[in-house]
């Protein structure tokens, strides 16, 4: 009688424990989808600012846009933590810490460059899963700073 208690009770702990492993799984998939969501939607938003700014050359568009750059940085090293440190994400997030930089300490050189970095973002918005090596190389041609 004692075997057959002790049984169910493992039965349950296990049958609890898969059950808590897959609310988790499925949370984690939602994260993922909602921070690759803002990285996508940051990038889009650095464009259309970055675009303004070229138009316009007002600098409030330049400040916003950089402020987009770091959203968006933010977002694709939160994703790339929840994919187990993915190397396409990590080189994503380097790249848009190294963007980042640039436009805050080098605004000259970076404002110097607005097309390729334009052509870059526009070529990661395409890239809705963070899976193009052809995009990853071009920012390893134009964005290692």
């Amino acid at each position: 009688m004692k075997k057959k208690v002790l049984n169910m009770i493992v039965c349950g702990l296990l049958a609890a424990s898969l059950v808590f492993n897959g609310f988790q799984y499925s949370e984690n998939q939602k994260l993922k989808e909602q921070h690759l969501a803002t990285f996508q939607q940051e990038v889009s938003f650095t464009i259309q600012r970055l675009e303004g700014y070229q138009e316009s050359g007002d600098e409030a568009e330049y400040s916003t846009a950089i402020s987009h750059i770091y959203a968006a940085y933010v977002a694709v090293s939160d994703y790339a933590w929840l994919t187990d440190h993915d190397d396409l994400a990590i080189s994503y997030s380097g790249y848009f810490h190294s963007m980042w930089n640039h436009a805050i300490f080098y605004p000259e050189q970076f404002k110097e460059i607005t097309d390729e970095v334009l052509e870059a973002l526009k070529a990661v918005k395409v890239d809705h899963e963070l899976n193009d090596l052809e995009t990853i190389y071009l920012f390893e041609k134009r964005f290692a700073f």
